[in-house]
């Protein structure tokens, strides 16, 4: 490497709740990489384009590709355009085999194809995993994307069919939305809902999102939000409204507030006093 080459650098960030998944942001020169996996991966880039070897040949990539490598893989860069930046999450393959096996599949170590194709509905869940792991996400955020990630991931792999997923009972679904308002201050963790339900982790993020449109985290969030403004309506102090209902301090509330109402809470506050609170609306 040249002297005067850039350094490379790297944030690597992985979290005891969720063991088996580590995220690894790089920033790196024009430099071209040769590894080989021991893990499952699925890689974003954000900055700079190349062209790699895969086991079906030669692959361009640019900003916004997702790109999978199985275990025992080689990832060659056969050219680079200059400095790149990507976020490679991976997964230990006894978790992928785990899920491929719960959902009764048998697919191969290998994913069909190198790169997914930007329509594909499994981008959602993946570009999810990634945008969590740059941020500080809290337990239950980082729970349910990485189910509803490695769920897209053995969607992807040779030998993993489209069967459809048995049907939850709403009954079973009510218990976990009953928990999540009986203890919305608490620091749920993705478990929790699903023993309520009676159902695997990865069963209850598809059945919540197939019957609210939105993952648990999201429902959760919006929830004590709505809670917040029903308390500062009727007019709690917003310390103690965003300690009561799990925000990490004030100014968490303060952002969440904001963005679904137009308002900040000491401000909405101010006017609940005066008697002209606006109706409470919450985008799903």
């Amino acid at each position: 490497m040249p002297r005067d080459a850039a350094p490379v650098r790297t944030e690597l960030r992985a979290y005891d709740d969720v063991p088996g998944v580590r995220s690894l942001l790089v920033d790196a020169d024009e430099r071209l990489w040769c590894a080989v996996k021991e893990t499952y991966a699925v890689a974003l880039i954000h900055r700079g384009r190349a062209e790699f070897w895969s086991r079906r040949g030669g692959v361009a990539s640019a900003p916004s590709d997702l790109h999978f490598d199985a275990p025992a893989s080689v990832h060659r860069d056969l050219r680079r355009d200059g400095p790149a930046r990507f976020q490679i999450v991976t997964f230990d393959v006894a978790l992928v085999r785990e899920q491929a096996e719960r959902r009764g599949l048998r697919p191969s170590l290998s994913p069909r194809v190198p790169l997914l194709e930007r329509r594909h509905p499994d981008r959602r869940p993946l570009l999810a995993l990634h945008r969590a792991y740059r941020g500080r996400p809290d337990p239950l955020t980082r729970q349910v994307v990485v189910a509803e990630a490695l769920d897209a991931l053995v969607r992807q792999l040779d030998g993993a069919d489209a069967r459809p997923h048995a049907s939850v009972p709403r009954g079973r679904l009510g218990r976990a939305v009953e928990l999540i308002h009986a203890r919305l201050g608490e620091a749920l963790s993705l478990d929790d809902l699903a023993a309520a339900a009676g159902l695997d982790r990865f069963q209850l993020c598809r059945a919540f999102r197939a019957e609210h449109g939105i993952p648990p985290y999201t429902y959760v969030l919006r929830m004590r939000v709505a809670r917040a403004y029903a308390w500062l309506a009727a007019g709690r102090p917003v310390s103690e409204v965003a300690s009561a209902l799990g925000f990490c301090d004030q100014s968490q509330l303060h952002g969440h507030f904001r963005r679904a109402f137009g308002i900040t809470p000491g401000a909405f506050a101010r006017v609940a006093r005066r008697g002209h609170a606006p109706l409470a609306e919450i985008e799903r």
